[in-house]
């Protein structure tokens, strides 16, 4: 079976909004440094 990586999103002239599910740790550090920090990890994305 072949994966298909995909990302759902929603933009507008202001915003792009995109959808992932994510530990709440990990949105929270997010947010706080504006990108992904030590929590996030790119190999354990589904």
């Amino acid at each position: 079976m072949e994966y298909v990586k995909e990302v759902f999103a929603h933009y507008d002239r202001q915003y792009i909004r995109v959808y992932q599910a994510y530990n709440p740790a990990i949105a929270e550090e997010a947010v706080a440094l504006q990108t992904f920090g030590a929590k996030f990890n790119l190999n354990r994305m589904t």
